[in-house]
């Protein structure tokens, strides 16, 4: 199916992405990873479109479908990536992964009650094991912490949880948004292309705000440098999702999505080792809530 194969690339390039967010938030603040990484995304995707032909097309889809597209964007990169930064920066990218998860949960659910798409007895058991997840990774914090090394920033759990639930619930929302105004439509960067369209609206009304003028201005070089890293990364990573919501049900797509959580862990390692958490709760915390998203779509 083509949709699980751009789920597939996605979920490659959103394994990379975690890894250059959670470095950048370091050094930088969230509000700057949001700015940064939408305002550069939305050039790159007008691009796409443009290589793809896809903005040609535009009279495919009703007006309705265009506005339903653009709250989706504000939905997901506003206050979803948002508060995606934020968890990372208070649990980390390994810690934080079990959490978000959930947002598996929140899309499979409203995907059933708005979209009609079905559940099965496997896939309820899938839905329990990811809420399993974050409370087997959520244990002993302090001392998993203590025993990687003074590099590992201190995590808080609080804090990490408060964000990774907004984040979850906003993730877990915005692509039944994008599946109901694309329908089979196969029109993914124009859908890309309004989503982050209507989030750069709302940023670009937050330069009048000295507060953010000065934020940006003061932006930490190293920080900056990941950020941009993380701009191209997570495009790829939703050019794909979203041609995968053209393409095939919420319901095979984003569990799919959510079960290459592994891909996390491993660019964690390659890139933020000596700053993430591998102790074995967190690893268990993670294989249960992958083994329940695989679970919704067998």
């Amino acid at each position: 199916m083509l949709g699980v194969a751009y789920t597939a690339v996605a979920a490659v390039f959103f394994g990379l992405n975690g890894a250059t967010f959670r470095r950048g938030v370091l050094g930088g603040s969230a509000l700057q990873g949001v700015y940064v990484t939408v305002l550069g995304g939305v050039p790159l995707f007008l691009l796409a479109a443009l290589v793809t032909q896809q903005a040609f097309r535009l009279d495919a889809l009703e007006l309705r479908a265009y506005a339903i597209l653009a709250a989706s964007g504000m939905l997901h990169f506003l206050l979803g990536r948002y508060s995606n930064f934020r968890a990372y920066a208070a649990l980390g990218q390994t810690r934080a992964q079990p959490l978000i998860q959930a947002s598996t949960l929140v899309s499979v659910v409203i995907a059933v009650l708005f979209l009609r798409e079905t559940v099965t007895p496997l896939m309820a058991a899938g839905i329990a094991l990811v809420m399993a997840g974050p409370a087997i990774s959520a244990t002993r914090v302090a001392s998993a912490a203590a025993t990687l090394g003074a590099r590992v920033p201190p995590v808080r759990l609080a804090e990490g949880y408060v964000f990774g639930t907004v984040n979850a619930l906003a993730f877990g929302i915005s692509p039944v948004l994008v599946r109901y105004a694309l329908g089979d439509s196969g029109l993914g960067i124009v859908a890309g292309l309004t989503a982050y369209l209507g989030a750069g609206a709302v940023l670009a009304l937050g330069f009048v705000l000295p507060g953010v003028r000065t934020s940006l201005s003061g932006m930490n070089p190293g920080a900056r440098g990941w950020f941009a890293v993380g701009t191209f990364t997570v495009f790829a990573a939703h050019m794909f999702r979203f041609l995968a919501l053209s393409a095939a049900p919420v319901s095979v797509v984003i569990p799919l999505l959510r079960g290459g959580a592994f891909l996390h862990v491993v660019a964690a390692w390659l890139i933020n080792r000596e700053y993430e958490t591998f102790d074995r709760r967190v690893l268990v915390g993670i294989a249960v809530s992958v083994s329940g998203s695989v679970a919704l779509v067998v």
